[in-house]
């Protein structure tokens, strides 16, 4: 039994023995009683349970002729035919969906039958019951999110036999179907070219990370005087859909903010309009430039924007509701970042700085429980948003590398002796780029610290 199959939905009405029996409905009751017991049932328990004496003519005129092979796996036994749905989705060519998932007792009969039915839009073999070991706890919504994903997949076409084509879903890997649920948003909303772009750090899986410039290769950093930075005044409106869709998730946050105790300012920061990379020849060396255009934006217009991309907040032309992510982002190609200048997102940008001693020891911080984002959770020594107004040089133009030495100063003060910096020894940036999740983009910098 598959997760999802792609299929012609049997929308047709049919006749049997003076009786008027929809196939949509004959499916729903083979997979009803399939959940309820966990395992196929025999197709003369259906033809009772529609209130039918003679079992047999139905099950060889109706379920065997109209189901079986397409909808319904259909297992012979000893003279008797066992049935059962041959996948819990079925996606038809026009865009039509069946979803058996929203059948009475799928969820709480989940455990008797999830071992049974193959995820196959992943390349490895797992069963639903394996995949969902992995999301304990959350196990219903996890089913939610995959159910969700495959209602909005493309089929590929496999192979062609006797001029009918066969399509499978079997797109993606294990890994990253699994972080895509954790994080909450859906593969098809990035593109397959996005997906592939991620960045992998040693031997670590494919992360959410996209890498634009930069290689982390020694020699090959961008220094304090290889990143130019520009300011252009102008702000963006954001439409007026997302303006109104969004004043309540602002008010929920910072409700739920205050409860928790914590810190919800709404500090002015520098979106991220614009990147562009140039070599210059020196000492017949080739050094790359960096030129970053920043224009202004706030942690509120982030938090209703990038930080609610996945919010079903807008109205779909379907009917029900989309998110920011999907009517906005999912066609760009995240790989260039020629989009930011034409994207009414926040884009607000930051720092990462890893921060390493004289040892060899990588510095880490747990986060106060009264910070907004990640509470608790171990980071870099310094990961910030650049600040407007605060985060300026001497001639008033802002500069990610003094972001990197407030926060130093900042974050590690509890420290007996700080790191001293300077701008054009200490500190090194190895690649520039865009996180998948919140559509956040930051300079991932090291810096040498004098500390053991």
């Amino acid at each position: 039994m598959k997760l999802v199959k792609f299929e012609r939905l049997p929308s047709k009405t049919i006749k049997h023995r003076g009786r008027e029996f929809k196939l949509e409905g004959i499916l729903e009751e083979i997979a009803l009683l399939f959940y309820e017991r966990g395992e196929a049932v025999e197709s003369t328990t259906i033809a009772k349970k529609l209130g039918l004496r003679k079992t047999g003519k139905f099950t060889e005129k109706v379920i065997r002729y109209h189901l079986c092979g397409r909808m319904v796996d259909c297992e012979p036994i000893k003279g008797r035919v066992f049935v059962s749905p041959s996948a819990l989705i079925f996606i038809s060519g026009d865009g039509g969906v069946l979803d058996l998932t929203e059948l009475e007792g799928f969820y709480d009969n989940l455990p008797r039958f999830s071992s049974k039915i193959i995820v196959n839009i992943i390349r490895e073999q797992v069963t639903l019951e394996e995949l969902l070991l992995l999301f304990e706890g959350v196990e219903q919504e996890a089913v939610k999110k995959l159910v969700k994903l495959c209602k909005i997949a493309e089929p590929l076409p496999q192979y062609e036999e006797d001029g009918i084509v066969y399509y499978d879903f079997a797109k993606y890997d294990l890994n990253t179907l699994k972080g895509y649920i954790h994080r909450g948003f859906l593969l098809e909303d990035v593109s397959q070219k996005t997906r592939d772009s991620r960045y992998k750090f040693g031997n670590l899986d494919y992360l959410d990370f996209i890498l634009w410039y930069g290689t982390g290769r020694r020699g090959e950093e961008f220094t304090y005087n290889d990143v130019v930075c520009k300011y252009v005044k102008a702000g963006t409106r954001l439409p007026d859909e997302i303006r109104e869709a969004t004043k309540e998730i602002l008010k929920k946050k910072r409700r739920d903010a205050e409860k928790l105790g914590q810190v919800f300012v709404n500090h002015p920061g520098y979106k991220l309009l614009e990147i562009k990379v140039k070599r210059k020849i020196k000492k017949r060396k080739r050094r790359q430039k960096i030129y970053l255009s920043f224009g202004p934006t706030d942690f509120n217009t982030s938090v209703r924007t990038n930080q609610s991309l996945d919010e079903p907040i807008l109205e779909s032309k379907e009917g029900g509701f989309t998110t920011i992510r999907h009517k906005y982002i999912r066609r760009i190609d995240l790989n260039e970042p020629d989009y930011l200048k034409n994207s009414f997102l926040s884009n607000m940008f930051g720092v990462a700085l890893v921060t390493i001693t004289e040892d060899d020891k990588i510095i880490l911080q747990r986060r106060s429980r009264q910070v907004l984002m990640g509470p608790e959770k171990l980071t870099l020594a310094t990961a910030e948003n650049m600040i407007r107004g605060l985060d300026e040089d001497k001639d008033g133009k802002p500069n990610p590398f003094i972001t990197a030495k407030r926060c130093i100063r900042e974050e590690l003060v509890a420290l007996n002796s700080l790191p001293i910096l300077t701008a054009s020894s200490t500190m090194s940036t190895v690649g520039l780029g865009d996180t998948l999740s919140y559509k956040t983009y930051c300079m991932l910098s090291s810096s040498k610290a004098g500390l053991t």
